[in-house]
């Protein structure tokens, strides 16, 4: 195991995030608080963290998505919906990481289909150094291309409750 990026610098960069956020939303905000939609299982421990840390009110709800099965890739597929009403909201979708973005361009044709006048806003923990797609809006921490498990991501569904972030070394 190799620590990439150390807790202290984990939540340094998540407290860093909030109140970017913070200040985005008391700028452009309506006023209502904004809802942040936790993408399971990989990005609870970021929501959490990132919630505490938030200086505005705001609701918290959960989106599940399954994109793999083993390593063959089937798409996406909803499992889990929001409770909330999303409508007339501005969504903030937390994510662990953004990779082929298929999963984000799923949950957002979901919102834009299921709900009206929502303005939706990506937030992830990480960001690759080469990621071209600009599906995020905002980010935590920036990567190069390793293999992490560590602070919610999975290494085959364990190794999430790792306070740090580690590079899986083959």
């Amino acid at each position: 195991m190799k620590i990439l990026v150390p807790e202290y610098k984990i939540q340094r960069a998540v407290d860093d995030l909030a109140r970017s956020i913070s200040k985005f939303e008391k700028r452009h905000g309506t006023g209502n608080p904004p809802v942040f939609l936790g993408v399971l299982n990989g990005a609870f421990m970021f929501l959490a963290d990132l919630v505490k840390s938030m200086e505005i009110e705001l609701q918290v709800d959960f989106i599940q998505t399954q994109s793999y099965e083993g390593q063959t890739h089937n798409g996406v597929t909803m499992i889990k919906h929001p409770k909330l009403d999303l409508s007339n909201k501005r969504v903030y979708i937390i994510e662990d990481i953004v990779d082929s973005g298929l999963t984000i361009t799923s949950i957002k044709g979901f919102i834009a289909t299921t709900y009206e006048n929502t303005q939706v806003y990506v937030v992830s923990l990480i960001k690759r150094k080469d990621d071209t797609n600009n599906n995020i809006d905002f980010h935590a921490l920036t990567i190069g291309d390793e293999w992490i498990y560590g602070y919610g991501l999975d290494d085959n569904e364990t190794k999430r409750n790792y306070r740090n972030i580690y590079e899986k070394i083959t």
